[in-house]
This record gives structure tokens, C-alpha cells and sequence, in this order.
């Protein structure tokens, strides 16, 4: 009954003129910027983007892998490298093109845990993810 009421009241909705994506759109879309944080110890502000589907999954499967015993040295220094892999994929540039690679990891491993640790927040909270929620992953 609601969708023939519907049906027949159709008219009076307001017309809607947003153009249908496309593959090509979709693809082609450059979405990755979320936001950024001013680090002025490296320079400047810093892009914050969006993981992409491969790098959230990544991110993930690491924490994931955190706790269940083992050397509690072992298991901070492995939750600390998923820190700096993070920034490795959530770190981008002013045109949202990915800024590092997974070479630049151990380079971005002797920076400072302070803002290493405000450039992860960041990420972690733009992506959706709860801060919360990885820290206790990684105390698990």
C-alpha cells in the first residue's frame, strides 16, 4: 500500500539532478584527503587521506596479529611498527598521491614517538578507526 501511495504522489517529490557515478568517475575520483595536522617539527602541515581498501585491510591483519602473549617487548615493538606502517599509507601529499612508500618505513622508524603518535591519532580517528579499540588490540 505505501509504495502505490507512493507511486502516485511521486510528483510532489522534489526532482533530484545528481548525475549517476560511473566507472570511470569512480576510478578516476581522487578521494584520498580526510584532513591534516599541523606538525611544524617536520615542516609543515601534514595530508592525512584515506586508507584505501588493501591498506585498512593491512592495518587490520596487524593489530589483529598484537597480543596473545609472547615477549611483551616483542609485542610493543611490533604495535609501534604498525604505528609507522599506518603513516606510511595515511600520510599523503597536497595532490592526495600517496607521499611514502614501504621503503620510507624504517626511515619514518627513527622519528619521534611523540608525533609519530599525533600523526597515527590523526589517521586512526580520520579513517574511522577507534583509538580506543587499537590500543586495547595491542594490549591483548
Amino acid at each position: 500500500m505505501k509504495k502505490y501511495i507512493l507511486f502516485l504522489f511521486a510528483w510532489l517529490l522534489p526532482k533530484q539532478s545528481v548525475a549517476a557515478a560511473t566507472r570511470d568517475s569512480i576510478l578516476g575520483a581522487s578521494d584520498r584527503i580526510a584532513g591534516f595536522v599541523d606538525i611544524p617539527e617536520w615542516g609543515g602541515r601534514v595530508y592525512i587521506g584515506t586508507l584505501t581498501v588493501a591498506q585498512r585491510a593491512k592495518f587490520l591483519d596487524a593489530i589483529g596479529r598484537l597480543g596473545g602473549g609472547g615477549d611483551p617487548v616483542e609485542q610493543g615493538l611490533k604495535y609501534f611498527r604498525s604505528q609507522v606502517e599506518l603513516i606510511s599509507s595515511g600520510v599523503v601529499g597536497a595532490d592526495s598521491e600517496a607521499l611514502f612508500t614501504d621503503q620510507d618505513v624504517e626511515r619514518l622508524a627513527t622519528k619521534s614517538p611523540a608525533i609519530v603518535g599525533r600523526v597515527y591519532d590523526q589517521i586512526v580517528r580520520l579513517n574511522g578507526f577507534s583509538v580506543v579499540a587499537t590500543e586495547e588490540a595491542a594490549k591483548n
